[in-house]
């Protein structure tokens, strides 16, 4: 797949004051359900990681994110790095991932962002994993309380809240494992799991369990 513009959101200056006025419901996508707005004010930060790691198994909406969005998610990262006055940016990508977004390194690089290619380990999507890995430092230094860690979704929906004024209606999922149809989903937030099932053509055995997070993270419901 191709880097996905999802019609580029076009780049606009925002000043940090307003972040949390113009965040229009956008919390974390990677799992973790923060408020951007609180993580952004938290404290300073240099640097910013964009997580697309996705580490979890069978997992692939972050690199969904990118075929699909993948302008908008930098638009996004942009916004916070001239907000913020960011010195650098990485886009973290797992070599699994990486051949199947070939225009990803130059439409980075438009955008000052760097791309690093990450081995495909567990766990890496976890943010003090995924800052060792990056930088090379440890995940509990003075230098990693500077590093900013955001979604790949999450900096699609910031980029859709400041530049088209759009609230957050949807999620972006994967529905795979013991199915007829593995696929990655964007659905109306509140959409029942048993829609989502149906839309990858349905369980393929008649005792099965859903894994919200992902198999690893182990959250179930059966």
């Amino acid at each position: 797949a191709s880097l996905g513009g999802g019609g580029s959101c076009g780049v606009v200056s925002i000043h940090v004051s307003s972040v949390s006025s113009i965040e229009r419901g956008v919390v974390g996508a990677g799992g973790g359900g923060y408020s951007l707005a609180d993580k952004l004010l938290a404290r300073p930060y240099q640097t910013l990681i964009i997580n697309a790691a996705q580490s979890e198994p069978l997992i692939c909406k972050d690199w969904a994110a990118l075929a699909q969005y993948g302008q908008c998610v930098l638009d996004g990262a942009k916004l916070l790095t001239d907000a913020f006055g960011l010195k650098k940016c990485f886009i973290a990508v797992r070599e699994e991932f990486a051949p199947q977004l070939p225009d990803l390194p130059a439409a980075a690089r438009k955008v000052g962002v760097i791309v690093a290619r990450l081995p495909d380990i567990y766990p890496l999507g976890y943010e003090k994993v995924l800052v060792r890995e990056v930088l090379g430092i440890a995940p509990d230094s003075p230098a990693a309380q500077t590093v900013l860690v955001v979604n790949a979704e999450t900096l699609r929906n910031l980029a859709w809240a400041v530049l088209r004024k759009h609230a957050v209606t949807n999620k972006l999922i994967t529905v795979a494992g013991a199915v007829a149809k593995p696929i990655s989903l964007s659905v109306p937030i509140g959409t029942p799991f048993t829609e989502c099932l149906a839309l990858a053509g349905g369980a393929t055995s008649a005792q099965f369990a859903v894994f919200h997070n992902g198999a690893l993270a182990r959250s179930e419901e059966h």
